[in-house]
């Protein structure tokens, strides 16, 4: 496997300052059909994909299983699943988790998590007074994991809050 992009933490805030309105970063992404961000400071790497093993019996539908990030066997997660797309049934999600074109290796609270996406767009600056609140009538359980709305290339991407993922992840794997 070749090597990843490497995002160093921090470091897209520092670049985006100079740009206009640009206050915060996001790394867009998209799982399935959806656009969505981490905010830059969370994102380790984002690498090739590569195998990710099964554990048996693992309860969490979302845990794909483990997979060796430089020479660690980190969790990886379907965000899919987590966030109950439409199309993250069973077997569309598995293929598409073996089919995935890259790797974000994310942390929060010094634990590393791997999610599997079909397609990393880069780096973008945003305006963080600019950003909206998902709407509190929107059904949508991916809207539970998204702290904001950010208007992206014509659409409005979420961008996830890590500590809240990391949190429902840590209580289902307990």
């Amino acid at each position: 496997a070749g090597a990843g992009l490497f995002v160093p933490k921090g470091e897209g805030e520092a670049q985006v300052r100079g740009r206009g309105d640009a206050t915060a970063s996001m790394l867009a992404f998209r799982v399935g059909a959806e656009w969505l961000a981490f905010p830059t400071a969370a994102v380790v790497e984002v690498i090739e994909a590569r195998a990710v093993h099964s554990l048996p019996g693992q309860a969490n539908p979302a845990v794909l299983g483990l997979t060796n990030i430089r020479g660690a066997l980190k969790i990886c997660v379907s965000l899919g699943r987590m966030l109950g797309m439409a199309d993250a049934d069973t077997d569309t999600d598995i293929a598409s988790a073996k089919t995935a074109q890259r790797l974000l290796v994310v942390e929060h609270e010094q634990q590393v998590l791997v999610f599997p996406v079909n397609e990393v767009a880069g780096v973008y600056g945003y305006a963080a007074d600019a950003v909206q609140p998902p709407p509190s009538t929107m059904a949508h359980a991916g809207m539970t994991y998204t702290q904001s709305l950010i208007s992206w290339r014509d659409r409005q991407l979420g961008l996830l809050d890590c500590g809240l993922l990391f949190y429902a992840l840590n209580r289902s794997l307990t």
